[in-house]
């Protein structure tokens, strides 16, 4: 933790409810990343990041202080994401848009297409390199957060998002060459 993260925290365990909506809203992408890793749609990881939410508030004992925040909250959000998956059955891979550039209209067409390609290739992954990429890329959590929030070992963690770069690098030229 941080300073910031660590004086917030602080306040949190003191009582301080803004200190935990603050908390969240630091660490509220890495929960949607985790969440959608699982859920497959933004409407869905969306409800679970809110339930995570109501979940955490009062769960503050529930945090031994082993490893980082973020990878508890995106924890929790991944598990009650498998939950409500197992409770709904399968759900459809989400439809992510890609970002917008400032480069022009050719660039900003270039940069949709290349990301459309992107979101598909990674659509494609199996479920855990599809998660692994999402949580490491996509929400921004180190390799010993994305361990902490799969529940696996650092060498897991970097032999399936070595898998899935490779399988990503490969996808990525057959479609962009044909």
């Amino acid at each position: 933790m941080d300073e910031a993260e660590s004086e917030l925290f602080r306040r949190w365990r003191a009582g301080d409810r803004s200190a935990f909506g603050r908390l969240f809203s630091l660490h509220a992408n890495a929960m949607y990343q985790s969440a959608l890793s699982v859920a497959g749609s933004s409407e869905e990881a969306r409800d679970v990041v809110q339930e995570t939410y109501v979940r955490l508030a009062g769960r503050l004992a529930d945090w031994r202080g082993e490893g980082s925040l973020v990878a508890w909250f995106a924890t929790v959000s991944r598990r009650l994401a498998i939950d409500r998956r197992r409770r709904k059955g399968a759900l459809p891979l989400p439809a992510e848009g890609a970002s917008s550039r400032d480069e022009g209209p050719e660039a900003a067409a270039a940069g949709l297409e290349e990301g459309e390609i992107l979101r598909r290739a990674v659509d494609a992954l199996p479920p855990l390199q599809r998660e692994t990429v999402r949580l490491r890329y996509f929400a921004g959590l180190s390799l010993a957060e994305v361990a902490a929030v799969r529940g696996t070992a650092l060498g897991t963690v970097k032999a399936t998002l070595h898998q899935a770069i490779e399988k990503l690098r490969r996808e990525m030229g057959d479609q962009s060459n044909g």
